[in-house]
């Protein structure tokens, strides 16, 4: 009986060991990382790619600047950083 305690014993601690070592050391590594997306004239398909961008990889920091664009996709870009909480940027 003593010994069936201590293997459980072990096996609990190397369990815990692996958990505080996973959300400790490991999940740092999955901290947003940030893409900047420049875009000029882009209006026909900008909101369709961002979109799949957003659904396809949540963790994902996204920097959404418009370079000058005399279509509508400022004005898309602006709602979609709304939509979606991103940050927004506009170079005239």
């Amino acid at each position: 009986m003593s010994g069936q305690f201590l293997l459980f014993g072990t096996a609990f601690a190397l369990w815990v060991l692996g958990v505080v070592i996973k959300y400790f050391f490991l999940e740092k590594e999955r901290q947003p990382r940030k893409l900047e997306i420049w875009f000029c004239n882009q209006a026909e398909w900008v909101e369709d790619y961002v979109s799949k961008l957003v659904k396809k990889d949540p963790y994902r920091k996204l920097v959404l600047v418009d370079t000058g664009s005399t279509d509508d996709t400022a004005r898309i870009l602006k709602r979609l950083c709304f939509k979606y909480n991103l940050e927004c940027h506009a170079c005239h």
